[in-house]
């Protein structure tokens, strides 16, 4: 039997400390479920967390330019997040915040969820 496979799409800005918290939250809860992170960030390409990002190889980085600390988004957060849903490839996409962390037993409430649904909200 094929492996589930979630997308988990995060737009941010800033905040280096709560993504790699996310990541690492997500890389830890799910082992037994395929995962792929698509990042949209508004950093520069050359910044210290995008360029930290490498280190996992289950996430995607989409760039969208640098933003200087107080400007606002150039665009609305649904903009930036429908763009990490394009990109995903899973069978379920997840939206979340970076400063969000999974705790407890998410892959399996997923995985038992995802037997008998065709979405979950």
């Amino acid at each position: 039997m094929r492996k589930l496979k979630l997308s988990v799409v995060v737009t941010t800005y800033g905040r280096e400390a709560n993504l790699v918290r996310l990541i690492e939250s997500f890389q830890d809860s799910c082992r037994e479920i395929e995962l792929e992170m698509v990042v949209v960030s508004s950093d520069s390409p050359q910044s210290e967390k995008i360029l930290g990002l490498e280190r996992y190889d289950f996430v995607k980085v989409i760039c969208l330019g640098d933003r200087e600390p107080g400007q606002p988004r150039k665009r609305s957060l649904y903009f930036y997040e429908n763009l990490g849903i394009q990109e995903a490839t899973g069978d379920w996409v997840l939206i979340t915040n970076d400063d969000t962390w999974l705790a407890g037993d998410f892959e399996a409430s997923l995985t038992e969820q995802s037997k008998n649904a065709d979405v979950l909200v």
